[in-house]
């Protein structure tokens, strides 16, 4: 009886969806996902659904998002089940840090170690894992974790201060010391760095001593007692440093004294010896076998790493219950970018998010082939080349046979001396225009191509403006209208702007409105629309929902070869 309702469940949520009924839509989610957890059902294969894993991100999103952390656990847990990779990091991410918010520490390091074989750079992931492992003083875990965090950020001092802390408290004094030595050159006057790098030295030397006398062999002994030397002349100083900010202190006065004993400096342990008596302290004889300093240990707290905010995972309606089609276009190749993290520049809010979903669409609706289809996020000049230039090979090996989409979402620019329109690279300068990416370059290479078509898809402006409302260049206060790239022969373009406008985003959608018209409407006609029925209807609701949404003008536009005539108009992207 309840696996009869299954299907309803779905239907209602892309019913609910499909109107932008958020709280109906979580509603019937988390009751399809729910069905899906009863033990009675798991073998019905209720989890293969081709729409259950979106179902599934969406309802753990919207819980996670309330600060639910101990019910979105188990519709991250249904979602990592499923095959579906698309948004597998995000809740990773998210369900060891629901863990962490729950203080189920272990399980927090669990998921973060998992996650972090396939995903092995993400800092938040492994700021969870360091977190964990140091409230649970679980040492070996801990090096694990500041092992994986050292490849990602080699330099960073609060990493460098927990290693230096653990070695000390494992009593590896010499690599303590190493440590607390990089700290100390850049914070001479931090006390417990200080304190760590003269106990440090201190005991590493005391350790050698003491090796050095178990050792029957002179030759032998007089190496080690030759190696603690150096650690003991590298302590005295910073310990008479610190025994001026700290007149009292006994263990740093007999350290101290303890070092200039094992240094043979007569005149030095006497002046030692008298602030010794001084406190009423033992004093040090010449030549007296040091003992170790435990007075001074290192916390076994792990200071607090910092991490990127745990990013929020949201579906749009375009990106559930997206059409599959039985169409199998082998001679289609895309070539998908999606440039976000910028580092010169402002980021551009859902590029990648774009891509991901353009490419997806390719691959479901037009029946592209996975193989064919090529995403690069956040992509340099080097790999933006290099990806054009695939298509570029391709097409020779294959001539008169091929047909092309290129993608991009990110920022456009303009030269102000040419006006000449440009993508840009995120590891752009924007002021050295060869390594941007000229869009007239593009269509010229695209023509060029023996294919039989290319189709651009443009979520971009080059006016000099940002889909935020400010500008690329702090210094420029106009926006600039570039010269169209005409295109010659085979290559026709949907643009996001025309003129100097600006690409926007639409925030309640995760998505550019361009790229999210081009999509919706994709997925009501399950690609069956021809590029006049397209183009005009991206146009004419991305120019309503802009002017709607940001007082603003954005009107899509399609640019075309005049070779072809009217031929364009009732081209599709299906076949």
């Amino acid at each position: 009886m309840l696996l009869n309702l299954y299907p309803c469940l779905e239907d209602a949520v892309y019913f609910y969806a499909g109107r932008n009924n958020q709280a109906e839509t979580v509603r019937f989610a988390q009751a399809y996902v729910d069905l899906s957890l009863i033990y009675a059902f798991s073998n019905d294969n209720i989890t293969n659904r081709e729409n259950y894993p979106l179902i599934t991100i969406f309802v753990a999103t919207k819980l996670f998002n309330q600060k639910n952390y101990r019910d979105a656990i188990s519709y991250y847990r249904a979602y990592l089940s499923t095959s579906d990779t698309q948004h597998r990091k995000e809740a990773f991410v998210n369900l060891a840090f629901s863990c962490y918010s729950l203080k189920n520490y272990t399980d927090a390091m669990y998921i973060a170690q998992k996650a972090l074989a396939e995903n092995p750079d993400d800092w938040t992931l492994i700021a969870t894992g360091l977190q964990s492992a140091g409230i649970m003083k679980d040492d070996a875990n801990l090096q694990r974790f500041l092992d994986k965090a050292f490849r990602v950020r080699p330099n960073d001092e609060t990493l460098w201060l927990n290693q230096a802390r653990l070695y000390q408290r494992q009593h590896k004094y010499e690599d303590a010391a190493k440590a607390y030595a990089r700290l100390y050159a850049t914070h001479p006057n931090d006390i417990d760095v200080a304190c760590g790098l003269a106990f440090c030295n201190y005991n590493a030397g005391v350790v050698l001593v003491k090796k050095a006398s178990a050792v029957g062999k002179k030759g032998a002994g007089d190496e080690l007692r030759l190696a603690a030397r150096k650690y003991f002349v590298a302590a005295a100083p910073i310990l008479e440093d610190l025994l001026e900010a700290n007149p009292y202190a006994a263990n740093i006065a007999k350290a101290r004294a303890y070092c200039y004993s094992m240094l043979g400096d007569n005149n030095r342990l006497q002046q030692a010896n008298s602030t010794l008596t001084a406190m009423k302290s033992t004093t040090v004889q010449k030549g007296a076998v040091p003992v170790l300093e435990t007075y001074f240990t290192p916390t076994t707290e792990v200071s607090r790493v910092e991490t990127a905010e745990v990013e929020d995972v949201f579906v749009s309606d375009i990106d559930i219950d997206v059409p599959v089609s039985n169409r199998n276009n082998t001679n289609t190749y895309a070539v998908v970018f999606g440039n976000e993290e910028y580092d010169n520049f402002s980021n551009v809010d859902y590029a990648i998010n774009d891509a991901t979903s353009f490419a997806n669409y390719c691959n479901k609706v037009l029946g592209v082939p996975e193989d064919n289809i090529r995403v690069r996020k956040n992509a340099t000049f080097s790999q933006m080349k290099e990806q054009i230039n695939y298509l570029t090979k391709k097409a020779n090996l294959n001539p008169d046979k091929l047909e092309v989409l290129v993608y991009y979402a990110g920022h456009g620019i303009p030269n102000v001396s040419t006006n000449e329109a440009y993508l840009l690279p995120c590891d752009a300068s924007g002021t050295d225009f060869e390594f941007c990416y000229q869009l007239s370059n593009l269509y010229a290479q695209l023509d060029a191509m023996p294919i039989k078509r290319a189709v651009v898809f443009l979520d971009a402006c080059f006016s000099g403006g940002t889909g935020r409302g400010d500008m690329l260049f702090k210094e420029r206060y106009v926006y600039v209208k570039p010269k169209d790239a005409p295109t010659k022969k085979k290559t026709i373009v949907f643009s996001a702007a025309s003129g100097d406008q600006t690409a926007m985003q639409y925030a309640e959608q995760h998505h550019g409105y361009f790229t999210y018209f081009l999509l919706k409407n994709l997925k009501e006609t399950r690609g069956n629309i021809n590029f006049l029925d397209l183009s005009e209807k991206i146009s004419r609701q991305v120019s309503n929902i802009a002017l709607d949404k940001n007082n603003k003008v954005q009107t899509p536009r399609i640019q075309f070869p005049a070779t072809l005539g009217d031929a364009w108009k009732t081209m599709t992207l299906v076949k």
